[in-house]
């Protein structure tokens, strides 16, 4: 390993260089995808930046930009990412990838990370409640349209185009495609429909495949009441700074330990290799006059500090400010006190009121001291971006001054080099400066970058593949070093702008496909027919170095089209489509029904989560199949609530599922029994078209994840004509009596639905010897 270092003297106020690195290793290439869990990372060249202001003039807002990284402002990041010829979509999609990309689930839980310009410069991290408002802070300066999410125990925003809301989840890295695997879903489609959600993957591409935290996700979104176009907004940040005379700032990408925020700021316990702490170091030039004894000056400005002096000694006021949050520091200073009643001590205060003492000279002569001030900044006390320094003093007073003060930085953000060539551009705001920069870095060439995935074995390059589920497969990377991982993506663009969906976005290891090279697709009509997909992979060696992206390979699926208008006609008693005029014509379809709102198809029987830790097997919903575009429900057989088809082609292959079709409720199916004997028990249950609702989760205290099925149908039986030896079960629908005489009885049966909604069936009931 080779330690490197560059200085440049900048006395321009737009000033271009650029940085040359070599090895085979870098941040880059050692570093898994980033995720809701904490990123890991082989390697870090980067060991520190220092920029100093070596002139005689304060320089305002000195800034470098490495590689075009500019993240100062809400402006500065919407303009690095998103190009002045994108639509709507393209922005809200571009800006998504961009933000999830940077940041893990994590917070200081005081909310002062909900900025998107903190949340990318100094921490790093977000929880749910803070990412959501980053996120919009971000679309509303792309002139997008923004609105809260209504989800329980969870907080996300839905952004506005193409004529609809969108759910774009930046902390549970989530986006649910509609059943054209086009559309993004917004949060009203995703509570009518949680099978959009329960065919997605969650949580990210860190997170191992889990059909049940899939499912549990969906639970989190059960509210269908009114939505207002609304989200608040937080309080605006700029990574503004003014360097003075003898001020430096100071990049790193280690860590002390210094934080702020709870010390269980989430659930990963290795979140701390992910905080770097830098370093602000201001040292004024007390060798002037000024500083002396005999010298007299009221309320002296020099740089924004205050001295106020006196005969024979007097008081200094500094301000320390940073764009970073402030973990902690250090005074260090060397004094003189000549006589027993000189006074030399130092004091913090953040308002310039209230002043705390942290050190007081108690000997005569010369003395050097080192005060630390950690303890004015723990983890949980305020927020702090700066502070005061006061210097009371007397005799000769103050020979030397330093103020060091540890700042938290997201380590991501950072003016850091990368293999190869960099451009770094130095601005600022200033008409003069003096400013020194200094880079140090590491270059490693210990282990060799793993070669591409060279080949496809399927589908082949250009190809036409039969159906929509299969498994992708690619030529084992010849390496050296053993290859522990690949990274699989696919998308709709040939430039891979971004993939598909969280499906299609994959760590091998992460799924159950582990250790081999391929990948299952998880469910069938993830694609559509007839459309020529992207994809690529990457190879990772254990010494966790990434290979380069393979070449980008292209196929095209060939299936029927997912059927359409998909509704229940009680009128003529049949479930009604139409085939979909893409992909291949449909030689049949099949039917599925279920009482589940947001049930998943399946021909066998399937574990359900219905509670928190419990699934329960519900049974196969198949029910049918049809050469038409239409199946008969079968007389005196259930009505389903919910109704879904799937077409099939002559080759087998299927299609997606369709969407869910919502049946009136509640319609009575059951067909009466209309014959009795006298003097014999007479029973005929009435059974109605129901739902069972779906898994939901509610809070109960202050514990919001509570999932259980919730919103069944409450329905209430009554006779509404009957003769008086005829009874109902209001709950069960059972009608019960005897009757000691024939005859020819009319009854009407009516079924009350609490959501709303009623039925009424009549029938005659005769009654024989």
């Amino acid at each position: 390993m080779q330690n490197r270092e560059i200085v440049e003297c900048v006395r321009l106020g737009h000033a271009v260089y650029h940085i040359v690195m070599a090895g085979t290793m870098d941040g880059e290439n050692t570093r898994s995808p980033v995720g809701y869990q904490v990123y890991d990372q082989a390697f870090e060249p980067n060991v520190s930046v220092k920029m100093e202001n070596v002139g005689s003039h304060s320089v305002v807002n000195p800034w470098i930009i490495a590689n075009g990284k500019n993240w100062r402002t809400v402006s500065s990041i919407v303009q690095h990412v998103v190009a002045q010829d994108m639509t709507d979509a393209e922005k809200a999609l571009a800006l998504w990838h961009f933000q999830k990309g940077l940041r893990f689930h994590a917070s200081p839980y005081d909310r002062d990370n909900g900025n998107v310009v903190k949340m990318l410069n100094v921490y790093g991290y977000t929880l749910c409640g803070d990412d959501s408002y980053a996120l919009a802070d971000l679309w509303r300066e792309a002139g997008l349209r923004v609105r809260a999410g209504r989800p329980i125990g969870h907080s996300t925003t839905e952004v506005f185009y193409d004529g609809m809301w969108h759910l774009l989840d930046g902390d549970e890295h989530v986006i649910c495609l509609m059943r054209d695997n086009e559309t993004i879903a917004g949060e009203e489609e995703i509570v009518r429909d949680h099978d959009l959600m329960k065919r997605t993957h969650v949580y990210g591409i860190l997170k191992t495949d889990d059909r049940q935290t899939d499912e549990f996700s969906a639970a989190l979104f059960p509210y269908d009441g009114q939505r207002e176009e609304k989200k608040g907004v937080y309080p605006s940040h700029r990574m503004d700074l003014v360097l003075r005379p003898g001020e430096s700032i100071e990049w790193r990408w280690d860590g002390k330990g210094k934080f702020h925020g709870r010390e269980n700021m989430g659930s990963w316990r290795n979140a701390w290799t992910r905080i770097c702490n830098g370093l602000l170091v201001y040292e004024p030039d007390v060798s002037s006059n000024k500083w002396r004894f005999g010298c007299v000056a009221t309320n002296h400005v020099v740089d924004g500090d205050v001295l106020c002096a006196a005969e024979g000694g007097g008081t200094a006021t500094f301000e320390v400010k940073s764009p970073y949050v402030i973990v902690g520091g250090r005074i260090k200073g060397t004094f003189l006190r000549q006589a027993f009643s000189d006074r030399v001590a130092l004091f913090v205060s953040f308002d310039r009121e209230k002043w705390v003492e942290v050190w007081t000279m108690g000997e005569l002569g010369e003395g050097t001291t080192e005060v630390y001030l950690d303890r004015l900044f723990p983890p949980e006390g305020e927020t702090r971006y700066g502070y005061f320094v006061r210097v009371d003093f007397a005799g000769h007073g103050v020979n030397r001054l330093v103020m060091e003060s540890d700042l938290q930085m997201a380590p991501l953000s950072l003016p850091g080099v990368r293999l190869g060539s960099n451009e770094m551009v130095y601005v600022d705001d200033s008409d003069d400066r003096e400013v020194k920069i200094a880079h140090h870095w590491r270059e490693r060439s210990d282990h060799g970058v793993p070669p591409a995935p060279e080949r496809p074995i399927f589908p082949e390059d250009g190809s036409f593949v039969e159906g929509t589920k299969f498994v992708f497969e690619w030529a084992d990377v010849d390496c050296d070093e053993e290859i522990v991982d690949y990274h699989f993506q696919l998308s709709a663009h040939a430039d891979m702008c971004y993939p598909l969906s969280p499906n299609f976005d994959k760590l091998i290891s992460r799924t159950a496909s582990s250790g081999v090279a391929r990948y299952n697709l998880p469910y069938v009509g993830l694609l559509n027919p007839d459309q020529r997909y992207y994809w690529r992979v990457r190879a990772r060696s254990v010494a966790g170095v990434w290979s380069p992206w393979s070449a980008v390979w292209s196929f095209t699926a060939q299936s029927p089209g997912v059927p359409l208008d998909v509704a229940v006609d009680l009128k003529n008693k049949k479930v009604v489509w139409q085939a979909n005029p893409n992909g291949r014509r449909p030689v049949h379809f099949l039917i599925y029904g279920s009482d589940e709102r947001g049930f998943t198809e399946s021909d066998t029987p399937y574990p359900v989560l219905v509670e928190k830790g419990r699934t329960a097997i519900f049974p196969a919903n198949f029910l049918g199949e049809s050469e038409r575009s239409e199946w008969v429900l079968p007389t005196g057989e259930k009505v389903c609530g919910f109704y879904r088809v799937v077409a099939v082609d002559g080759n087998g292959n299927r299609s997606g599922v369709s969407d869910l079709a919502e049946t009136p409720r509640p319609e009575i199916w059951s067909v009466p029994v209309d014959r009795a004997k006298a003097g014999e028990d007479y029973f005929y249950t009435v059974f109605a078209v129901r739902s069972i609702g779906d898994l939901r989760t509610v809070t109960i205290g202050e514990n919001p994840y509570n999932p259980a099925f919730r919103d069944a149908d409450e329905l209430t039986f009554d006779l509404v004509q009957a003769p008086k030896w005829l009874h109902i079960n209001r709950l069960t629908g059972e009608i019960f009596g005897r009757s000691l005489e024939t005859g020819m009885f009319d009854v009407t049966v009516k079924v009350v639905r609490r959501q709303g909604g009623e039925a009424v069936q009549s029938y005659v009931l005769i009654v024989t010897a």
